[in-house]
């Protein structure tokens, strides 16, 4: 601007010269000329404006005109103009058709209006300004060049605005401009020095001055786009919003400013743009001429016209919204197209399937069945990695472009990929599946993905037409599939079916070649066992081979769930939590989603027979919220009735009867399934008084399953609750004939047994002395199952409680003080069966008068002393009150783990750490970590006591041994067996107390 005044104030001796100033795209050029001609005006000087257009590179005199009508002629002279342009344009004017051509301007014409403008400029500095001149017709820079010749003597400056790019737009016109005395302006972009003086300078400091390099790495210093980012920031923080990574914001203004840029140039920089924003990292001058068939030097040079501007930094853009904000001005016919050519340039070039495919998906659509293969196979290498989602979007454009030669190929593979992450997106392809199957062009996998798609749906109807086409077809399953499909059946319907439906005609499969799984018929025998009678030692070695020999890429849910649930109701609850564990991390890792939300299902279904009602409450909810109930299908019913019983176990019977509420398929009432799930609800309905409702599921339960010639006591427990039910319901005769003839029968299992044993002690009559709790006890805990363990004894044989020795209370609060823990009081210790000398018998269950589990309570009230102290040593704390997920997290919490390792190692959220954490410093009287690290010392703690249960197949050891006296005391109040543990301790006592 100075150097522009400076040529300014030099008119005064009458000599007229030229300026040429020149920029790339959004440089200024244009605001810094009409800065200079406002300053001019308020001088007193004549200015004279002109603008060239692309527009009107055609129209003859166009710039000529602009000036002429800008200046301040003379009456008779203004009037002369019209007729003159009039003339130099030929016969434009009248018959409203303009030459495409730039039409020849006769000289005597250009000198008579060159004449006027100069007759203008008498007596008076002017200012003639012109910007983009490399936009204006040929006329106007034959005129132009006409005045620069003849205004030396008049107080004239011609300042001319050009781009400067690699190659000059107008050479013979510069040529003679630059013959005659002439000066010439570079306008260079923004330092970062210059924007951090403009960021000082805004009112609002939209951007922090301290900014100024990030701005200038967005904008390569821009002044257009600099602005448009103090725009964006500005408006951000109008509207409250805040930078967490404390960088400017890109927003619509620098978009629309890229934009406004890239408009103004030439459309081949458009084109190079829009062709950058396709191939993104891919980008090179040889694949950009390729793609917009262009002359490699033309594409080079436009590369350089966009780093010079500042929108690029070699052959990639300096922020991701210009490539998005350039795609968006185009149409999406024009996307596609250019798409389109991208995806069969990197086929050509024999680019990554992977790349390619990523080109067809920002196409919208596959142009044609050449595509087929190479988003097949990109689908395959994204399922490898657990991209799910993406590999799904591939097969889904493979299908829409498959030819029909290449159409039921490509539907194996998407139902056999989408299956375990989207059950429902394979339910509108059984159709054609179907059709598939009559042509006999299925094979054995094919029709076992069919069958377990309509299964998972509860079509019955269908299964049944499949099974008849499969046999017509001549289609036989080999082993392995055959094995995928009882297994199936056997899960959703259970044993009876596999034996009505006939399938072992369509399962029989050779026994030769390679190592397989156990046979068919010999694993749904183990596995219908443990339904019936309960789990053993032979059905959990089942479930360990049918587990190790499937190969976890292509093991069925059905299958695998069965086993894990065989696993735990052999014994093995451990062995099955790690199987649950393995298997969860791999469904994660491949994105399955399905197969993640039925896993976390089985997990809970474990956990709440293993007594942890909350850690089973847990992932039941996240295994319904994972699938969502249109991926569930009827197996929805296994999630909801697991959650629905973790409620009550807990007493939470509101949250109980919100998952009771929700909509179920009524395909679900149908399987097994659907009856455990109508079991549970009748467990909610006595837990909240509505006896009669509840004897109306159980009397639904029990007709279905007679229909189906269904027994599985061990899986449902209908009988106990029928018994119970009738209890409550006024008929002790009837609940004690059906309990009876339940007992005889020899091959009922121990869960079952255990459970209708306590019922029938709990309504005795008299408060008599029988051995039927100490039975029941017994038997519950040869089951296994924790949680029926834990539920107290009710009616007269309700444990009776006695004060703990004043002096035990002495001592454990002594130790808590020493140790910042609080002191719980004066408590009871719950006999079951006293000992002759008054003190409870080992490993007799310690509790509230209500349970651990009842009524929601969750603690347990303090155990008894702990043994006395050696010389000089400090009495370890006897902690009560947590209940076994809260022991768990103490313990993490204790040796160093943050809530998150935490929460990956136990599969809860960092929510319910934090949640136990501070249940746990309310009840221990802690302050935080420091307090808990003290209350669980290393040397109070054996090797292994991070484990919960000895090696497999050790035999149980005494109740105390190797164990911590917090987990004791916690195992304890949920009457938990402790297993073998590493350690040398005999099971301590104290004032005649067993602890354990």
């Amino acid at each position: 601007m100075e150097y522009l005044l400076n040529q300014f104030e030099g008119l005064a001796g009458g000599n007229g010269r030229v300026v040429l100033v020149s920029g790339t795209l959004g440089s200024g050029k244009t605001q810094l000329l009409h800065e200079f001609e406002a300053l001019a005006a308020k001088e007193g000087a004549l200015v004279l404006q002109a603008t060239g257009s692309r527009a009107e590179r055609d129209l003859p005199m166009g710039v000529v005109e602009q000036l002429l009508r800008c200046a301040e002629l003379p009456k008779q002279l203004a009037e002369e103009i019209p007729g003159l342009l009039s003339e130099a344009c030929g016969s434009r004017q009248g018959t409203g058709h303009r030459s495409e051509r730039p039409q020849a301007v006769d000289n005597e014409t250009i000198r008579r209006l060159c004449n006027a403008l100069l007759l203008a400029c008498e007596g008076r500095s002017v200012v003639v300004g012109i910007d983009d001149v490399h936009f204006a017709d040929t006329a106007s820079l034959q005129a132009l060049l006409y005045l620069q010749r003849r205004m030396r003597p008049q107080r004239v400056l011609m300042v001319l605005n050009e781009w400067d790019r690699p190659q000059p737009t107008l050479p013979l016109f510069r040529a003679e401009v630059t013959r005659a005395p002439h000066s010439r302006i570079q306008l260079k972009l923004m330092s970062e020095a210059t924007i951090r003086t403009i960021l000082e300078r805004t009112a609002d400091h939209a951007i922090a001055p301290r900014l100024a390099p990030a701005v200038h790495r967005l904008s390569g210093g821009n002044p257009i786009l600099v602005h448009a980012l103090i725009e964006d920031n500005h408006l951000e923080a109008g509207h409250g919003g805040a930078r967490p990574d404390d960088t400017p914001a890109v927003g619509k203004s620098f978009e629309m400013a890229v934009l406004a840029c890239l408009y103004r140039w030439e459309p081949q920089i458009l084109s190079v743009a829009s062709g950058m924003a396709v191939l993104r990292e891919h980008t090179t001058p040889a694949l950009l001429g390729r793609l917009l068939d262009l002359d490699q030097r033309r594409v080079g040079q436009a590369l350089e016209i966009l780093t010079n501007a500042g929108l690029a930094t070699g052959h990639e853009f300096r922020h991701p919204n210009v490539a998005a904000a350039v795609l968006a001005s185009l149409s999406r016919e024009e996307q596609t197209a250019l798409y389109t050519r991208a995806t069969r340039l990197r086929r050509d070039l024999g680019m990554a399937t992977t790349d390619i495919a990523a080109q067809i998906v920002a196409a919208g659509e596959a142009d044609g069945d050449w595509t087929v293969p190479i988003l097949t196979d990109a689908a395959e290498q994204e399922l490898a990695e657990g991209k799910t989602s993406t590999a799904h979007l591939y097969l889904n454009l493979a299908l829409a472009a498959a030819n029909d030669d290449q159409h039921l190929s490509t539907l194996r593979r998407y139902v056999r990929s989408t299956w375990p992450a989207n059950p429902s997106a394979v339910a509108p392809h059984t159709t054609a599946l179907r059709e598939a199957l009559v042509e006999g062009k299925l094979t054995g996998q094919d029709v076992v993905a069919l069958i377990r798609a309509l299964l998972w749906r509860g079509d019955l109807t269908t299964v049944s037409t499949v099974l008849t086409e499969a046999r017509r077809s001549g289609v036989t399953l080999g082993h392995e599939d055959g094995v995928d499909v009882l297994h199936a059946f056997h899960w959703f319907f259970g044993p009876s079916f596999t034996r009505s439906w006939n399938l072992d005609e369509l399962c029989r499969g050779s026994a030769s070649g390679g190592a397989r799984r156990p046979a068919a018929t010999e694993a749904i025998e183990a596995f219908s066992r443990v339904w019936a009678r309960g789990g053993d030692a032979e059905s959990a070695s089942m479930a360990e081979r049918v587990l190790s020999s499937c190969r976890v890429d292509a093991m069925p849910l059905e299958t695998v769930t069965t086993a894990i649930l065989a696993l735990a109701d052999g014994g093995q609850p451990g062995r099955a939590l790690l199987w649950c564990d393995e298997l969860i991390g791999h469904a994660t890792r491949r994105g399955a989603t399905t197969w993640l939300a039925q896993l976390k299902a089985a997990r809970a279904d474990v956990c709440l027979r293993d007594g942890d009602a909350e850690a089973a409450a847990e992932l039941a909810s996240d295994a319904l919220s994972l699938a969502g109930e249109e991926n569930w299908g009827v197996s929805i019913g296994y999630p909801l009735s697991v959650l629905i019983q973790a409620h009550l176990a807990r007493g939470r019977t509101d949250d109980a009867a919100k998952e009771a509420g929700r909509e179920v398929p009524s395909a679900m009432f149908e399987t097994v399934l659907g009856i455990r799930y109508l079991h549970a609800r009748a467990r909610l309905a006595l837990a909240t008084g509505r006896t009669a409702e509840a004897l109306d599921h159980l009397r639904t339960c029990t007709r279905r399953l007679r229909v189906w010639r269904l027994d599985v006591p061990a899986l449902i427990p209908l009988t106990a609750s029928l018994v119970e039910a009738t209890f409550r319901a006024g008929d002790p005769e009837g609940a004690r004939h059906l309990a009876a003839s339940r007992l005889e029968e020899p091959s009922l299992d121990d869960r079952t047994r255990g459970v209708l044993l306590r019922i029938l002690a709990d309504h005795e009559e008299g408060g008599a002395e029988t051995v039927l709790p100490h039975t029941s006890a017994h038997r519950l805990r040869a089951s296994g199952d924790r949680l029926e363990s834990a539920r107290p004894m009710a009616g007269p044989h309700r444990a009776r409680a006695r004060p703990v020795a004043a002096t035990a209370t002495a001592t454990a609060t002594a130790t808590a003080t020493a140790t910042g823990v609080a002191d719980g009081g004066a408590g009871f210790v719950l006999d079951e069966e006293p000992c002759e000398s008054g003190a409870a018998r080992p490993g007799a269950q310690t509790r509230t008068g209500d349970g651990l589990l009842g009524r929601g309570a969750e603690s347990a009230l303090p155990l008894g002393p702990s043994p006395a102290p050696g010389p000089g040593k400090v009495a370890p704390p006897v902690v009560t009150g947590l209940s076994r997920a809260e022991l768990r997290v103490a313990k993490l919490a204790a040796q160093g783990d943050s809530n998150r390792e935490i929460s990956d190692k136990l599969w809860i959220t960092v929510s319910t750490v934090e949640q136990h954490l501070t249940r746990i410093y309310r009840k221990l009287n802690l302050s935080g970590r420091a307090g808990l690290a003290m209350v669980f010392r290393p040397e109070l703690l054996p090797a292994d006591t991070a484990v919960f249960r000895g090696p497999a197949g050790s035999a149980p050891a005494g109740p105390g041994v190797g164990f911590h006296p917090v987990e004791l005391a916690c195992r304890a109040a949920a009457q938990v067996e402790v297993p073998a543990a590493v350690g040398e301790a005999a099971g301590r006592t104290a004032d005649g107390v067993a602890v354990g």
